[in-house]
């Protein structure tokens, strides 16, 4: 059997350190920019006053958003969590949440509010948000040389 592609034993080697940075540095990116878009709505209940205090309702938020962004089960989650601990300083947290803790808030947040704050997450990488000269194709009425 003949191939035309170079297989990773015959040529070149994966750099896994580099990856695994890659991997590293998109998921801050893409927790410190919801971050920003939770903490500047409102959260999406109110904390209660009585009881043990709970986490805060919008880290619970910005799990419930990696825990979709990995399409993992609240366990990987939890474990992700509890091994990288930068991701706990960026959500303001002292420990990871369990997982039971992940699917009442799963369960708990409105459709609404996670609708909301995905519109705004992916809005710069929408067709409209970009000015008329980086789009791909021309306004209506343009094409085809038409006037």
């Amino acid at each position: 059997m003949d191939r035309d592609w170079i297989s990773y034993e015959e040529g070149r080697r994966r750099d896994w350190r580099a990856y695994e940075r890659f991997r590293k540095e998109d998921v801050n990116l893409f927790l410190q920019r919801a971050k920003e878009v939770v903490w500047s709505m409102p959260p999406p209940w109110e904390a209660k006053s009585n009881g043990r205090p709970a986490y805060p309702s919008r880290a619970k938020v910005l799990c419930c958003l990696l825990k979709v962004k990995f399409k993992e089960d609240y366990r990987s989650l939890h474990s992700y969590l509890s091994v990288n601990r930068d991701l706990l300083k960026v959500m303001e947290l002292d420990r990871p949440p369990s997982k039971s803790v992940m699917r009442e808030a799963m369960n708990r947040i409105p459709r609404s509010y996670l609708e909301k704050v995905n519109r705004i997450l992916i809005k710069p990488f929408k067709r409209g948000a970009l000015p008329l000269i980086h789009q791909a194709s021309p306004q209506r009425g343009m094409r085809h040389g038409s006037p």
